[in-house]
């Protein structure tokens, strides 16, 4: 039955996107904003009327550690089909044993691998400002690309001053590589007019205004102590505490917190995020069912986005009618519907 209910839904949601495509089509040709016009293949993936909707009114397909070269040979390649993109850094060369080097983090997915395991091309050692640069270069290469988004998972604790890994070099390296590019709090600030960093409810620009942009989303933490006490309640786990430890200051900080939630609970945690978190990321989990993520996602929380992963066995169509904001899929090259993977929310969908 359950099967017999989701290949309805399936059919039902498929019939309304292509009425919904057909209305959206014969509408953009009186609209005069819609001018846009995509660049290169990569862009043929998004459909038309999501370059005219608010960022956190978009739902999109993102890869899951697509810097391994097991799901993409290069990020360059990642990047003609999705723009969500995911990095797992780490402070030291191996572990928590080995050391690390002032301004510096190593890109990989295992903690037992050691130094860089990535697909990172540009001239260099496969470091996080390789990697960035490798984003960039294609960015230069594609100016009027659909926002670049940039899952940055941190896997350990900020280093001391001296060993030269804080928030503060980060800052510095993410300037270097995007320059003015990048769209962070102090943007996203000016554009809701001086308001507070988390107004009642943020207001974002939509696709089209953001254009050639790159957005820095920071998660994570601490590898070992976050896993050990995320078998605890939400209240007692460490996961997001090195997210408060960043520096609020506006003129400094160029990226969003992404924190981790596993249950509405969590929203209102005592972590104190509030100067910059526009973002949460969440499992989708076996026992999670779709309903569930349609209610989590509907009440979105002051305009912030939502990030799940862990969701490869449900097609990305199902989930246009939850809000989602980024899908990440190790094969994200197979999920699209109708023949995109980036849409507008469907509100039509939603439940009341």
């Amino acid at each position: 039955m359950d099967k017999l209910n989701r290949l309805l839904r399936n059919v039902l949601v498929s019939s309304i996107l292509w009425s919904q495509t057909i209305l959206l089509m014969a509408e953009s040709d009186q609209d005069v904003n819609f001018q846009l016009v995509p660049i290169g293949a990569s862009d043929n993936n998004i459909h038309g009327s999501a370059w005219n909707t608010p960022f956190n009114k978009i739902i999109q397909v993102a890869c899951h550690n697509c810097y391994e070269k097991v799901h993409s040979p290069t990020l360059a390649d990642a990047l003609e089909h999705v723009k969500a993109i995911e990095l797992d850094i780490w402070d030291s060369d191996y572990f928590i044993v080995g050391s690390g080097n002032p301004g510096y983090w190593y890109v990989r997915h295992s903690p037992a691998t050691g130094n860089n395991d990535n697909n990172c091309s540009t001239d260099g050692d496969g470091s996080l400002e390789e990697c960035l640069s490798d984003i960039n270069m294609w960015s230069e290469l594609h100016s009027e690309h659909f926002p670049i988004t940039i899952f940055l998972d941190k896997k350990q604790k900020w280093s001391s001053q001296k060993q030269g890994r804080t928030p503060r070099h980060l800052y510095s390296m993410l300037r270097k590589v995007f320059g003015s590019k990048i769209y962070g709090p102090r943007e996203l600030t000016a554009f809701n007019l001086g308001n507070q960093v988390t107004p009642a409810y943020i207001n974002w620009p939509t696709a089209h205004e953001l254009r050639g942009k790159v957005v820095v989303v920071l998660n994570g933490g601490s590898f070992v102590v976050d896993k050990l006490t995320s078998l605890f309640s939400y209240n007692m786990s460490s996961y997001n505490i090195e997210l408060d430890k960043v520096n609020p200051d506006l003129a400094l900080v160029n990226f969003f917190a992404g924190p981790y939630i596993f249950n509405l609970q969590e929203v209102p945690s005592t972590v104190n995020m509030e100067w910059s978190a526009s973002f949460f990321n969440a499992p989708f989990n076996s026992t999670d069912s779709l309903p569930d993520y349609d209610v989590f996602s509907k009440n979105r929380f002051r305009g912030w986005l939502f990030r799940v992963w862990g969701l490869d066995s449900t097609s990305f169509c199902e989930l246009l009618p939850t809000n989602l904001n980024f899908a990440a899929y190790y094969d994200f090259r197979s999920q699209k519907c109708l023949e995109f993977n980036v849409w507008p929310q469907q509100p039509l969908f939603n439940r009341q």
